[in-house]
């Protein structure tokens, strides 16, 4: 008897609608990984168990710069940078035996020796049990990122270095500032070498420089003020500067132009001319083992050294401006506007220091004989010749004037009459003794008269006291010229001599 066919199972229908099932879903995601993949603008790879590939998406192989056959397996570690290889291929190896992560940055060296920078990062796939199936990569190329990083970062040093050099510049502009309202304030000389021993070694940090004068004659240059650990020569000729030579600044390239008033030749140097109201003032001389800090100061420099030429220049011209409103511009000596000025200063410290002061009043004898005799330019010249006597014959804190005409005062701090007496019998022995000439001419021999009064004694003012001395040379006159008479005493009707003194 012949049986009928057995039906399948139901349990076993299921079991196996269940595996199409699952064949349907995992061709699904494949697929998607696949078109995800594909699109993908990073390397995308798929392994097996063993770490060979599967899958490389095309991104993966444009970053390698492979064929799509040349991919499979490990073939992509051929396209690894050789230096970089066996660090690489040790890591994969490890990760893929041990399931653990696989995360290195590495380069890429492309068939047209194009280098890529990577970072690739692979995870693994685990079935059920926590076998490793395989693993799943990403690698990325970081070459355009690092590049803009470096370009980034080069920006940021070019930044920092540009701020760094608009501080140093500001800071510059900031000490010129500073350096050039103190010598616009300074009064003299001295104020002039304080304000560029302080400023200049702060403007030109690690240099060695100086300025140079020129000197009253105007054939040498001397050191007004230096700086730096190597010596600078104390004067020079001004033949011995290029930049003096030529009025021009001269920084040379080699040493066969170097100034000769250097003694380093080892050391880089510029020399900037100083003119002041159109003429030579001096120099400002600058050193530095290295010539491209000398060049890059080169705009600092010079606008230093015309600055400093600006501010002598005018140092000379209030001097001179003072000058001409203090002294008599015949004999040099100062004029009644300055004595004016100093006498009741003087007699004011003479009075609260306890101490005596007086005051000669000198006129030339027969002055208008002279005029008329021999002219006024050689009348002018008995007056120099008496002015030029004068100085030399009283201290430094005397005060000397010529007041007018033929006429003379000297206020003497800390004299009494009869000190001031003796010093005037000095002035009237010595220029009886004068022979002055004029053209080769002699203008025979000139007397003066003196008048004597002691403040505290003869008078209480400034005024009072030149009336008294007045008085009193009135009284030489009328006695016979020639002689020195003391206020009140009229003691004196020849004159003493004096032998020397």
């Amino acid at each position: 008897m012949s049986g009928r066919p057995r039906e399948p199972e139901v349990g076993s229908r299921e079991q196996d609608e269940r595996s199409r099932d699952l064949a349907r879903e995992l061709a699904l995601r494949i697929a998607e990984f696949r078109a995800l993949a594909e699109l993908s603008a990073n390397g995308i790879v798929r392994t097996d168990a063993a770490g060979e590939c599967e899958y490389v998406n095309p991104s993966l192989r444009d970053q390698a710069g492979l064929r799509d056959e040349d991919t499979c397996g490990r073939g992509w570690l051929q396209a690894v940078h050789p230096d970089d290889r066996e660090r690489v291929t040790g890591a994969w190896r490890r990760a893929c035996s041990s399931g653990d992560r696989f995360d290195v940055r590495f380069r890429f060296l492309r068939p047209g020796g194009d280098v890529r920078l990577m970072h690739a990062t692979a995870a693994a796939i685990r079935g059920e049990q926590g076998q490793v199936m395989g693993h799943v990569g990403i690698f990325t190329d970081e070459t355009d990122t690092r590049r803009r990083e470096e370009e980034l970062a080069a920006a940021n040093r070019e930044m920092r270095a540009r701020v760094q050099e608009a501080e140093a510049r500001n800071r510059e502009l900031v000490l010129l500032h500073e350096m050039t309202d103190l010598l616009q304030s300074g009064v003299i000389d001295g104020d002039v070498r304080a304000v560029l021993d302080e400023y200049l070694p702060a403007l030109f940090p690690g240099s060695t420089g100086a300025v140079y004068l020129v000197s009253p004659s105007r054939t040498l240059l001397e050191v007004n003020a230096s700086w730096g650990a190597r010596a600078m020569v104390e004067a020079f000729a001004p033949d011995a500067c290029w930049a003096l030579r030529r009025s021009a600044m001269h920084c040379p390239r080699s040493t066969g132009l170097r100034c000769a008033h250097l003694e380093e030749v080892d050391v880089a140097h510029v020399c900037l001319p100083m003119m002041g109201q159109g003429e030579m003032v001096g120099a400002l001389v600058i050193s530095h083992p290295d010539r491209e800090v000398i060049v890059d100061a080169l705009v600092l420099a010079k606008a230093a050294a015309d600055q400093v030429a600006l501010a002598l220049s005018n140092l000379r011209l209030r001097e001179s401006l003072r000058s001409q409103s203090i002294r008599d511009p015949l004999t040099g000596l100062f004029n009644r506007r300055y004595m004016e000025e100093t006498f009741e200063r003087e007699l004011a410290r003479m009075r609260r220091e306890g101490r005596p002061l007086s005051v000669l009043m000198l006129d030339l004898d027969h002055f208008k004989r002279h005029n008329d005799s021999h002219g006024h330019a050689a009348a002018d010249q008995l007056l120099r010749e008496l002015g030029a006597l004068l100085s030399r014959s009283f201290r430094r804190e005397d005060i000397v004037c010529r007041v007018g005409g033929e006429e003379f005062v000297v206020v003497l701090p800390g004299a009494s009459a009869e000190e001031a007496e003796v010093r005037a019998e000095c002035v009237r022995g010595a220029t009886r003794a004068m022979d002055v000439r004029y053209q080769g001419v002699s203008l025979g021999a000139a007397t003066v008269s003196i008048g004597v009064a002691e403040a505290f004694v003869h008078g209480e003012s400034p005024e009072a006291l030149l009336r008294a001395a007045d008085e009193a040379l009135y009284r030489a006159k009328d006695t016979g010229r020639d002689r020195v008479v003391v206020a009140g005493s009229w003691r004196r009707s020849e004159p003493i001599e004096i032998v020397s003194g």
